[in-house]
């Protein structure tokens, strides 16, 4: 599959040059060489941006920071406001108990719905008409009067 110029342009300023980094890898090679004239300046920018992403450096998070944000989470049953441990989390099982009865039910309501078919007189109107053709009528009486 060859890519077209504008999905080449979309992934380029997106994923940047590093083809790796595409959703389609194969195709990005394949398509930067088909229109590196007309993505001159793009792919010029492009690399750019990507030589400066590499090279950027991010401070870690202060003590500070870590401690306001640790703090500003909502305690849960008790535990302390950092403490995610799921041991510590209690279910609410009236809530679960609540959604099993509504999906028993959505269920029930559902099947009871759904109509019995009537297929046995259709097909047997349809058998007793093939019998009558055939002038056989007896043996499907005598049939029919043995499975009632």
């Amino acid at each position: 599959m060859i890519l077209d110029l504008k999905t080449v342009q979309y992934y380029l300023s997106c994923y940047g040059t590093d083809v790796s980094r595409w959703p389609e890898p194969d195709a990005g090679d394949i398509a930067l060489a088909i229109y590196a004239k007309e993505l001159g300046p793009e792919l010029t920018q492009a690399a750019q941006l990507d030589a400066v992403l590499a090279g950027a450096t991010v401070n870690p998070p202060s003590d500070l920071l870590s401690r306001r944000i640790m703090a500003a989470l909502p305690a849960q049953d008790g535990a302390a406001a950092n403490d995610l441990s799921l041991s510590k989390r209690r279910f609410n099982w009236r809530a679960i108990a609540a959604s099993l009865v509504a999906i028993g039910a959505v269920g029930f309501t559902a099947l009871s719905f759904q109509t019995p078919s009537d297929t046995t007189t259709e097909d047997a109107q349809v058998w007793r008409e093939a019998a009558l053709d055939m002038g056989v009528d007896d043996v499907f009486d005598w049939v029919y009067s043995e499975d009632s």
